[in-house]
């Protein structure tokens, strides 16, 4: 079954790049495309697809607000950011807002597919420049996982990837009530706010891979 994408992208040229570029995928439809943030929430009235790539920076909506609205409104649409406004700030407020992916428009066009398939499995998805950015800011903590029990290393990990506590629970054989308090137990134990941080550590420490 094909994986549907909405492109939404205010320069022609670089729409007719991604499409020839999802074109050569078997597994792959381009099912429509938007130059502005109203016309993207105009064309989901008539076509519903499992990914919308985003820019950021649109003429009408900024990204981050389609961003907001699209959870509101589509809480199952996946979210791909392709993007040259890389700054840990944007980045910080899509992952709170559960963006399942973000690549800079500097990545190489063979990542798109393998962005689009780890997001199509659940997974949440940072291209290579994306991560160095978060590698790149230190947190004022510990970055030793040995302090962490199996189980608090295995959250970390599953969250990073942006599984739910009903998933993560599945996946470990407890409670998702059991998940929110090991989480909340970590962060607050590790002084982290938000689950980019969580990520920054997982990421740090090899627990998990972006």
């Amino acid at each position: 079954m094909d994986t549907k994408v909405i492109i939404v992208d205010d320069h022609p040229l670089f729409r007719m790049g991604l499409k020839a570029i999802l074109g050569g995928s078997p597994s792959v439809s381009v099912v429509g495309e938007a130059e502005t943030g109203n016309e993207l929430f105009t064309l989901l009235g008539s076509v519903m697809p499992d990914i919308v790539l985003l820019d950021i920076v649109l003429p009408d909506i900024s990204g981050v607000e389609i961003s907001r609205r699209l959870r509101e409104m589509y809480p199952d649409l996946r979210i791909l950011i392709m993007s040259s406004e890389t700054s840990l700030g944007t980045i910080e407020t899509l992952v709170e807002l559960g963006i399942n992916g973000f690549i800079a428009k500097s990545e190489p066009s063979a990542r798109l597919e393998q962005a689009i398939e780890a997001v199509m499995c659940g997974l949440t998805y940072f291209g290579q420049d994306v991560a160095k950015i978060i590698q790149g800011v230190s947190i004022a903590n510990s970055l030793d996982p040995s302090g962490l029990s199996a189980t608090e290393q295995d959250v970390v990990a599953l969250c990073s990837k942006g599984l739910t506590a009903k998933e993560i629970a599945a996946k470990l054989g407890i409670g998702p009530e059991m998940v929110n308090r090991c989480k909340d137990a970590i962060c607050q134990r590790l002084g982290m706010s938000s689950n980019l941080d969580l990520i920054r550590f997982a990421v740090k420490t090899g627990l998990v891979a972006i």
